[in-house]
């Protein structure tokens, strides 16, 4: 009866009181992957509410978005008939069910990456010496036993879907989205007993060393808004400059041209090569970072991003 009040599928349910078994387990997700989501945010610049706190209105940015995906995400996957024991309430985030949820997500979520991975070839870009990374454990499992291995499942996904969030129209690139997974991903110290189960980053920041930044005191934490800015818009530029209108139709490159670029390992290692100035070892995600930011300066066409992918 659409003027009555019998049943309809607009009418909305009824408030949350965080009293159900539900927002209980819901919740206690939340609480276990913000630590994750605020301390990789702070190693690569991913955005949070706080960055426009002055705004009352403000509403939640990437890293409470993924926060809230990835709840809800692993606690429908604890409700699974495969798994081991359902878990309720606040209990589903812990144990058997637990364990079982993120694995089940990491599966799914890194699925489309692991063929980019199995195509490629890719090596570990991990940094000679240093700890296992949230990228190597991905290319080699020989030292899954000196990680802790479900807090570095979390915090992969963590990673990846802060990536796609902020891609923004890239995630119709995803071939890059995974190189800069991987990039991303293998200058990140992962969680293991010796660190005190949390992830540590290697130097993010070419230019400039911070200690005792979010990313730990092995690197330097990024100013929030970085990752856009370093990563996406020159990106997006490089689009927008490749599709003029202006070039003649068949010399505009488009989405396809640039991911087929993404399954050339040759290729894609020169995007590695601009070694900064930097004062120690840069981690690949530094020298990533250090290319695109300094090809989108540059003025001549041919020196700038645009000009690296060819039809």
């Amino acid at each position: 009866d659409a003027e009555g009040d019998g049943p309809r599928l607009s009418r909305p349910g009824p408030p949350p009181t965080g009293d159900s078994d539900i927002e209980k387990g819901i919740d206690a997700w939340r609480r276990r992957i913000w630590p994750i989501a605020d301390n990789i945010g702070g190693m690569f610049g991913f955005q949070s509410r706080a960055s426009n706190a002055d705004d009352p209105d403000v509403p939640g940015a990437t890293r409470e978005l993924v926060v809230d995906k990835m709840a809800n995400n692993l606690w429908n996957m604890t409700q699974l008939a495969e798994s081991p024991n359902a878990g309720q309430g606040a209990d589903c985030a812990k144990g058997p069910s637990a364990r079982f949820a993120v694995t089940k997500l990491h599966e799914r979520t890194f699925a489309g990456y692991e063929r980019w991975l199995e195509h490629t070839k890719f090596d570990d870009l991990s940094p000679r010496g240093a700890p296992p990374t949230l990228g190597s454990t991905h290319v080699n499992h020989a030292n899954d036993d000196r990680v802790l291995i479900n807090n570095t499942r979390l915090c992969q996904i963590v990673l990846f879907e802060m990536i796609y969030v902020e891609a923004a129209n890239c995630r119709l690139l995803p071939e890059m989205l995974s190189f800069t997974y991987h990039v991303a991903a293998c200058s990140v110290v992962a969680p293991s007993p010796t660190n005190g189960g949390a992830a540590l980053a290697l130097s993010m920041n070419a230019e400039l060393s911070v200690p005792g930044s979010p990313g730990g005191n092995t690197g330097g934490g990024l100013p929030e808004g970085d990752f856009v800015e370093s990563v996406v818009i020159p990106f997006h530029g490089a689009i927008t400059e490749s599709m003029t209108l202006t070039k003649r139709l068949h010399a505009r490159v488009g989405y396809d041209d640039i991911n087929e670029f993404f399954w050339d390992k040759v290729s894609m290692q020169k995007m590695l090569r601009s070694e900064p100035t930097f004062h120690g070892a840069a981690s690949a995600y530094a020298r990533y970072r250090h290319f695109l930011r300094t090809s989108s300066a540059v003025k001549h066409r041919d020196g700038r991003l645009a000009a690296v992918f060819q039809k």
